[in-house]
């Protein structure tokens, strides 16, 4: 199992690739631009390539940290990625 937590702003979770292109700096490879943009291909790449890898964002795993229910959040990866899950989780 490979368990994977990833930044929302160095992993682009909200930026669509095309508005990184079309950004000025995207050509510098030392820029932030092309470092999120590099992040999101190797993602996709891990995604088709690690069949057992579970991903977490960020401010997902932070707000069910703060409603209490992260619990829910790691059973329904587990689901997402077809993993079987024998019995109930514990209760907190």
């Amino acid at each position: 199992m490979w368990i994977q937590f990833d930044g929302y702003f160095w992993h682009g979770r909200y930026i669509k690739e095309s508005d990184l292109k079309n950004d000025p700096k995207f050509h510098m490879r030392d820029s932030m631009v092309y470092g999120i943009y590099k992040n999101m291909q190797n993602d996709k790449k891990q995604n088709k390539n690690i069949k057992n890898l579970i991903r977490f964002w960020e401010d997902d795993f932070t707000d069910s940290v703060k409603n209490s229910t992260v619990l829910e959040l790691i059973k329904n990866k587990f689901l997402e990625k077809g993993i079987k899950i024998d019995g109930d989780f514990p209760s907190i």
